[in-house]
């Protein structure tokens, strides 16, 4: 779901870079959110009147993300989701009740979840290429986020919202069209924002403990925000606190901020806060050196799923280009 209202509230106030081309990437490492180019690929495939692409066309699909990544000369290292968080119990509950209700409505094909048998699908063709992926312990934004944080300035998260900012990746690539926007945070973890006051600009500075509240309160996978603030009033909240002021505080005196629902508030700030710092550091280990390759039993999986031949020469050719970056 990502944070509500998150992107565009960035997009406001905030002076972002213009958007780049995939190229403009060259050199960088992304961790990218498996589940996303799996998604946008079965999207692309329905909205092209095949309602149920099957698993090869799926797998096909990961094989030519990953040649894009390359070509442009960027590292891609896949990040599997493992078992959700005990903190999303309550959404995947409420997912769950909507999905019930499409099916009844003749919607189920237009569902879709990756099973078992797919994940592991993927993982043997990334492994016999020689594509470095990463299985996560809980869920794959919490790791990507880790990963982003420690890989250094060259290391990006690539996902199709923004739920990794508030668990601290310092920059997401986000795609818009052909185009790609690269959100980021300060040193600090939080964000600069530019407010117009007494006919000029100002820049005030969100810390990290506020711009988790923040999103917090526009909501998010563990809470849907406090009834009666919205983005408008959220940003007030942060923005008149006195420095320093703790999270629970700002909320504090709001009508809907009964003492549970500040009790939740504050759970969730701190998982925000410290998930990707207990992602243990052999969870997110690479290679120094990509070794991209074709194994002779990849071969012959390609060729006994009828893959187009093409398909081993333009991995060879790919692997050269980005030899040379």
């Amino acid at each position: 779901m990502g944070i509500k209202g998150l992107g565009k509230f960035i997009r406001d106030n905030t002076t972002m870079g213009p958007a780049k081309d995939l190229k403009d990437y060259r050199g960088a490492t992304f961790y990218i959110d498996t589940s996303l180019i799996l998604y946008e690929f079965v999207l692309a495939m329905q909205l092209a009147g095949n309602p149920d692409p099957d698993q090869l066309l799926q797998q096909y699909g990961i094989l030519q993300k990953t040649f894009q990544f390359l070509e442009a000369g960027i590292r891609p290292v896949y990040v599997f989701d493992g078992p959700a968080s005990h903190m999303k119990a309550a959404v995947i509950a409420t997912r769950k009740e909507a999905e019930e209700k499409r099916k009844a409505k003749g919607e189920a094909e237009h569902l879709f979840k990756p099973t078992h048998d797919l994940i592991d699908r993927i993982k043997f063709v990334l492994t016999e290429l020689g594509v470095d992926w990463i299985q996560a312990p809980d869920e794959a934004d919490i790791t990507i986020a880790a990963a982003t944080i420690r890989g250094g300035p060259s290391s990006y998260a690539y996902s199709r919202d923004l739920d990794m900012l508030t668990f601290g990746a310092p920059r997401v690539v986000v795609r818009d069209g052909k185009k790609y926007n690269t959100y980021t945070l300060n040193d600090s973890g939080g964000i600069s924002i530019n407010k117009f006051e007494d006919g000029e600009i100002i820049e005030k500075i969100i810390t990290r403990p506020e711009f988790i509240t923040l999103c917090i309160l526009f909501g998010c996978d563990y809470m849907s925000g406090i009834r009666g603030i919205g983005p408008k009033t959220a940003e007030k909240l942060i923005l008149n606190a006195p420095p320093g002021t703790s999270p629970a505080a700002i909320i504090a005196g709001q009508k809907n901020a009964t003492h549970d629902v500040i009790s939740l508030f504050t759970r969730v700030h701190e998982y925000f806060t410290t998930a990707a710092a207990r992602v243990p550091p052999a969870v997110i280990h690479i290679k120094d050196e990509p070794a991209y390759h074709i194994t002779h039993s990849l071969n012959e999986f390609l060729v006994s799923a009828r893959v187009r031949a093409n398909t081993i020469a333009k991995w060879q050719k790919t692997v050269e280009s980005f030899n040379r970056v």
